[in-house]
């Protein structure tokens, strides 16, 4: 297994009709080029014509300090009398751990 990860915690989430998007984007592409650059094969000349970040639909950042904050946020709405099943992560998640780990799973790890 790869021992990869990503180097800047960014999420995308696409859009149900992210294929044909992506086609558009290419079909952008080969139009917008010559048969001389075609042959060149170089692959810096795409991102001139297609941004990958357009692709996607949201394009967000989540550190691991923000996602921490956002849990002991909820812990001092818990503290104060806010019931966990009405607060998002304390619904889905029970201990911190369990939380930490999925932000890595969504964020960090390929």
């Amino acid at each position: 297994m790869s021992r990869s990860y990503k180097k800047n915690p960014i999420g995308k989430c696409a859009p149900v009709d992210a294929k044909w998007q992506k086609r558009s984007a290419n079909r952008k592409y080969r139009r917008c080029l010559s048969a001389k650059d075609m042959i060149a094969g170089k692959s810096s000349l795409h991102r001139r014509f297609t941004d990958p970040w357009d692709i996607h639909d949201v394009v967000y950042r989540w550190s691991k300090k923000d996602a921490e904050a956002n849990w002991e946020c909820e812990e001092r709405q818990i503290k104060n009398g806010t019931d966990p099943a009405e607060l998002r992560w304390h619904r889905t998640f029970r201990t911190k751990e369990r939380f930490m780990n999925y932000w890595k799973i969504s964020m960090i790890r390929k």
